[in-house]
């Protein structure tokens, strides 16, 4: 586990940047937090680091948002907040997970949690005050092993 702190959306964003360029085709990432926690926020950056170059925005109300990124690879944002357990059949979301060329981000998994695989990536971000996030990343198994070595 790594603990950092971002003092700024241009730090948070840059380092979800970090983390993007490390990604590839069959990641998960889960990113916990309280609302205005700065989910998208890292969103964007992650979204970036993949190298998408569509702005990124938050899917609370389209539940999802799909943005094209390096090599092929098409990134799945979603955000489960209004959804309730049955109603992820519809976003083709289980097929995304098992996708050698999706990465797939998802805001609010609580919901979800005990049908998600083992190895993912969990991010807690936690509001200190407008500008300050503490930012918690988990890694779950041996594809992550070495992601956080220099973040």
């Amino acid at each position: 586990m790594r603990i950092l702190r971002t003092k700024s959306e241009e730090e948070t964003i840059s380092l979800g940047k970090k983390i993007g360029a490390k990604l590839d085709g069959g990641d998960l990432l889960l990113l916990k937090g309280d609302l205005g926690g700065g989910k998208t926020t890292i969103s964007k950056g992650i979204v970036a680091g993949l190298g998408a170059k569509e702005d990124v925005t938050s899917p609370t109300f389209t539940i999802e948002q799909i943005y094209k990124g390096k090599n092929d690879i098409y990134i799945f944002h979603y955000d489960f907040y209004r959804l309730l357990g049955g109603d992820i059949a519809e976003f083709e979301f289980l097929e995304n997970l098992n996708s050698d060329k999706a990465v797939v981000l998802v805001e609010w998994p609580e919901n979800l949690e005990a049908d998600l695989p083992h190895e993912r990536i969990e991010i807690i971000l936690t509001f200190i005050n407008e500008t300050t996030r503490e930012i918690q990343i988990k890694t779950f198994g041996a594809k992550y092993q070495n992601l956080l070595g220099d973040l």
